[in-house]
Order: C-alpha cells, then sequence, then structure tokens
C-alpha cells in the first residue's frame, strides 16, 4: 500500500503509525525497540543554526525550522539550490531518561530512527542520539553517532529497520565520543516550548497532507480533463449538427419554394 502512494511524504506518516505500536524484542546484546515518548523538556521549537558536517552546511539553507513533539521531531530544510524542501522526521526507539535540571540544564540519550523526503535511496538512519540543554533558554545540542543506514527501507517501520543493527547507547555523550568516535552535530537557537496541543501533533510536516490533496486533484484531474475535451467536442459536435441541419431546413424551404414556383 505504502509503495503505490504518490507523495514521499506520506511515505514518513505512513512508516510511523505502521510501527507506532510495534515492538522489537530485547535479547542479550541489543535492547528492545518501540517509539517512546520525547521528554517534556525537550518539547521545543527552534532553529537548526549550525552543524559541524561540511556536506550539511554546503547543502541546506540555514536557518531551518525544528519542532520536538511528544512522539518525535521534524524539520523542514531548504536546498541551496532552490531544488525542493527537506521534510524529515525523527523517532525515539529507546527511553530518553533525562538526567539534570528540566528547568535548567539537561542532558538524556536514546536510539533514534530518522527519515527524509525527498530522499531517492528511501533510506532510515539509525544513530545514538544525545540532547543537552546547558542553561535556561540556550540553546539545544543534538549529536549523532551513526549505528546504520539501511537503505530502500522508508516504507517499513522503524523499530523494524533498526533492530538488527541497534545496540546499548553509550550512557551519555561524553563515552559516547571514546567509544564510537566524532559524531555529526547539531546546534538548534532560539528555542521555546510548544503547548501541550501542538505537542500532540503527529510528528510529520502538516504541509505534506495539503501537498497530497493538491498532487490528487491534479492526478484526478488528469482524468477529469479528457472527459471535459470529451465532453467540449461533444458539444461543438452538437452545435455544428444543428447548425447543419438548420442550413438544410432553410435549404429545403428554399428548394421547396422554388419547385412552387415551377
Amino acid at each position: 500500500m505504502f509503495a503505490s502512494c504518490r507523495n514521499p511524504g506520506l511515505l514518513i506518516l505512513a512508516a510511523l503509525l505502521a510501527s507506532s505500536g510495534e515492538m522489537v524484542a530485547a535479547e542479550p546484546d541489543r535492547p528492545s525497540l518501540m517509539i517512546q515518548e520525547v521528554p517534556e523538556a525537550m518539547r521545543l521549537r527552534g532553529n537548526a543554526a549550525w552543524c559541524n558536517d561540511p556536506d550539511e552546511t554546503m547543502r541546506y539553507v540555514f536557518p531551518y525550522p525544528v519542532e520536538f513533539r511528544a512522539a518525535g521531531y521534524v524539520w523542514s530544510a531548504p536546498k541551496k539550490d532552490g531544488s525542493a524542501t527537506e521534510l524529515g522526521v525523527g523517532v525515539l526507539l529507546t527511553k530518553a531518561e533525562l538526567k539534570g535540571d528540566a528547568a535548567s540544564a539537561w542532558e538524556t540519550g536514546y536510539l533514534v530512527a530518522k527519515r527524509f523526503t525527498p530522499d531517492a535511496l528511501n533510506s532510515t538512519f539509525c544513530a545514538c542520539e544525545y540532547a543537552s540543554r546547558g542553561l535556561p533558554g540556550g540553546p539545544v545540542v543534538l549529536s549523532d553517532y551513526e549505528v546504520a543506514t539501511v537503505k530502500n527501507s522508508a516504507h517499513l517501520p522503524f523499530a523494524e529497520v533498526c533492530a538488527p543493527s541497534a545496540r546499548y547507547c553509550p550512557s551519555d555523550n561524553h563515552t559516547a565520543f571514546e567509544v564510537m568516535g566524532a559524531a555529526m552535530t547539531e546546534v538548534f537557537t532560539d528555542c521555546e516550548y510548544i503547548s501541550a496541543a501542538e505537542a500532540s501533533k503527529a510528528p510529520y510536516v502538516e504541509g505534506e497532507a495539503v501537498a497530497f490533496s493538491a498532487t490528487a486533484t491534479v492526478e484526478h484531474g488528469c482524468m477529469v480533463l479528457p472527459l471535459i475535451g470529451f465532453l467540449c467536442i461533444a458539444v461543438g459536435l452538437a452545435v455544428k449538427v444543428r447548425r447543419v441541419l438548420k442550413q438544410d431546413d432553410v435549404s429545403d424551404d428554399a428548394h421547396e419554394g422554388y419547385l412552387s414556383i415551377e
């Protein structure tokens, strides 16, 4: 069903909904995976202002908006070449234990799964991710340590895709750096808390539904336009036939008059 969806943005939502109730059982060296809630301290709206990956800074227009909701987070990143705006979603697959004071400085870590569109490879990105805030009202820092990138998996549940490579993530960002090497780090500024109603929204960009409706309208239009064209032709032919018949009536009247004169 998902493969037939014309709008790739809805593949993200469809896969998310498919995986929301699924749980992958734990193994001795792997945690159980199930979509978890984002801690309340992280339910923020802000702007991605900086990234330590040169490819990212060359590819996107900074800053771009990011929103952390209860069931995951979303972003909308315009590409510098103007070809598209990347719509992405991230979900927590293990529980995020908050360390520190939620009202001031805190840090948390978890296994995350991410997808975005457009993506020619239809990939799912699995990583140990650490989020932190050093002071009240300050920027939020997100560090990702890649665990796996699984191609051609955007139609599958997040937990199912990340399960084969899942691992227990190190206890904190510092330990993860020592064990797993350098991370891709992003800094989010102008962060403010969102309302409970906003936090309860599904973690996908709302414009996707609108875009899908527009696409559906165009697709239906592709079927309607030939019908309209056919009707126009039919009406045109009817008018033409009527004119011909009217001309025939005039000709007949003239012909009859000519005969009567004779």
